[in-house]
């Protein structure tokens, strides 16, 4: 069976090493305090561990009340940095209870002389904290980030692990020696807490850059000041329902829409007053948009709809949009400004591009013909 002080040895280096390599991923992204406060977690698992496999050779007080709290505060700093993660506060009363909890009841007559009762309470708060950070990572778990899980399983089996290990403490002697004595529940359980340890911090880094990379995605999809699709996102999107449409044999439509004057809105009032009236007009379509709507901006200030539904759908929400625009875009800017629109339905063996090109040309007819109206695309015969 594995010696527990060689055992002890390993989990300090190895952590120790994991902490290290947090600590550089947060020095090239110090904005990131998820990795500030794992690095300081695992900072504290390491010097707490440190501490237990050297405790012979130091102060009772160093070696036991102190070790013990800075093992069970890189758990708590763990939990922070989860919570960080997720966008919620840290409740650093919880944070910091643990560990001091732990160090003053080593103080307490009868738990310094007495191995259970010391033993239970690091593996008792260890298992508390790891059970606790399981809860909060299921939580977010909308977020659709793959490695969430899988963290949160990994720290589960630390939990147990711990769990184990605080059932285990009421099982032995007062004066068992843990250090001294060849223990199979010992050492199954802490080998697999250090696996644990180790995996969760692959995982983590894991987490975090999947979540970056969903940003940049989100950015790359995502008109950042409309909310509205981007032309790429928006033209990919359409395909597929153009596509989906001649499949299933339903109507598609398509409609464009231009803010009238816009560039004179711009030189007059000034770009603020024209990104806020982009603004204003992307929360008017959302709020009509019917249900499978796609909207995306294709232009500086030209939009595009997709809707699945036939060209009498179309027109009617291209006049209510029309309509709520004229109505409240005064309360935006000073002018008064309108929208031109152009809507064209999807006619056998087309493609989303000539789609949004017969809306285009419908658009430009509204414009020639005074603006502030909605015009439709001649039909095809196919």
């Amino acid at each position: 069976m594995l010696d527990h002080k060689t055992l002890f040895f390993a989990a300090t280096v190895a952590i120790g090493c994991v902490g290290l390599l947090l600590i550089v991923a947060w020095l090239q992204n110090r904005r990131d305090r998820t990795l500030l406060c794992w690095s300081i977690g695992y900072g504290l698992f390491a010097s707490g561990l440190a501490l237990i496999t050297l405790r012979e050779a130091l102060p009772w007080f160093v070696g036991y009340p102190l070790a013990n709290a800075v093992l069970v505060a890189g758990y708590a700093f763990n939990w922070a940095g989860v919570r960080v993660f997720d966008g919620r506060r840290i409740l650093w009363v919880l944070t910091l209870g643990g560990p001091l909890l732990c160090g003053v009841a080593y103080l307490v007559p009868g738990v310094a002389e007495d191995y259970r009762a010391r033993a239970f309470i690091v593996t008792a708060l260890a298992a508390a904290y790891s059970f606790v950070i399981v809860v909060d990572l299921l939580r977010a778990r909308g977020d659709g980030l793959r490695a969430r899980p899988a963290l949160a399983a990994t720290i589960g089996v630390n939990g147990s692990a711990n769990a184990v290990r605080a059932g285990h403490s009421l099982t032995v002697a007062p004066d068992f020696d843990m250090l001294s004595v060849s223990e199979p529940v010992l050492s199954i359980t802490g080998l697999v807490s250090l696996l644990a340890v180790v995996a969760a911090n692959l995982l983590l880094m894991a987490m975090s850059k999947e979540r970056v990379a969903a940003a940049m995605q989100r950015l790359a999809n995502t008109d950042p000041l409309t909310g509205a699709a981007s032309r790429g996102r928006f033209f990919t999107v359409a395909a597929a329902m153009t596509e989906a449409a001649h499949t299933e044999g339903k109507p598609l439509s398509m409609v464009v829409f231009d803010l009238d004057g816009f560039k004179a809105v711009n030189d007059g009032a000034g770009h603020e007053a024209g990104d806020a009236l982009l603004h204003h007009f992307a929360d008017i379509v959302r709020t009509a948009l019917p249900v499978n709507g796609v909207f995306g901006r294709i232009g500086g200030e030209e939009f595009a709809v997709a809707i699945p539904g036939d060209e009498e759908e179309a027109a009617r929400f291209a006049e209510t949009v029309r309509r709520r625009y004229a109505a409240t875009a005064t309360a935006t800017v000073e002018a008064a400004p309108t929208v031109s629109a152009g809507l064209a339905a999807l006619v056998f063996g087309e493609k989303a591009e000539t789609l949004v090109a017969r809306a285009d040309k419908a658009l430009y007819a509204a414009k020639a013909a005074g603006r502030d109206q909605v015009k439709r695309a001649p039909a095809l015969n196919r």
